[in-house]
């Protein structure tokens, strides 16, 4: 570990003529903000970014009812109850109730309902 301290101490470069300091890389300006290290551990996890989340927004910014808006967020979260979601949550399901109820040829998922699925 000392050597590979060295070894990093040695290929540093000073900059003359600037103030001694910390910069935050996943900053733009390089200074450390609470908003900057969130979005730098979502996207470690793999959430989705802040354009998605702008997207996300926009949901409760559209006319239409609550109810409508609501169920457009959960389903761009991926948080309705389908059967694919259940079956995360450990909850029990049996294997033809896994269907989809529309088509009942694929499994019940956010994505084939609303995406794929030719009956709905």
């Amino acid at each position: 570990m000392v050597e590979n301290l060295f070894s990093v101490i040695a290929a540093s470069v000073p900059c003359l003529g600037k103030k001694d300091g910390w910069r935050w890389k996943p900053a733009k300006d390089g200074a450390f903000s609470t908003k900057s290290a969130y979005e730098t551990i979502k996207m470690a996890k793999g959430e989705p970014d802040a354009g998605y989340n702008k997207a996300l927004a926009k949901v409760w910014e559209a006319p239409n009812p609550h109810k409508a808006r609501v169920t457009a967020w959960r389903s761009l979260r991926n948080r309705l109850a389908t059967c694919d979601n259940l079956l995360k949550m450990n909850v029990p399901i049996e294997i033809e109730e896994r269907w989809c109820n529309a088509c009942v040829a694929y499994e019940e998922t956010v994505e084939h309902i609303f995406l794929h699925c030719p009956e709905s």
